[in-house]
């Protein structure tokens, strides 16, 4: 595979083109998974860009708490990591000249 296509995917739409390059994902239920992917992935990102502007920690009515952003993210990210299992990339044969 070429090392343009082991850098990690800045956005969802990004990761869509990608993939999408890369490996035959024709069916709906592909599509569909394809689209959870790429959602979560942009909604983890934007939780990110708060978390890196507002910390990890946030003012609660009683002290410090982890700021709502942390779990956004980790959430987003299982979400993500979920819907790209469940393509089963590993067992999909890449499009012509990936290997």
């Amino acid at each position: 595979m070429p090392d343009s296509n082991c850098r990690a995917a800045r956005s969802g739409t990004e990761l869509r083109r990608q993939l999408l390059d890369e490996f035959p994902l024709e069916s709906s239920a592909q599509l569909a998974l394809l689209d959870c992917a790429c959602c979560a992935l942009d909604q983890a990102r934007a939780a990110e860009a708060i978390i890196a502007k507002e910390g990890l920690i946030a003012l609660g009515a009683r002290g410090p708490v982890p700021h709502p952003a942390v779990q956004i993210c980790k959430d987003s990210r299982h979400r993500l990591m979920r819907a790209l299992r469940q393509l089963d990339l590993d067992n999909l044969t890449p499009r012509d000249g990936y290997y």
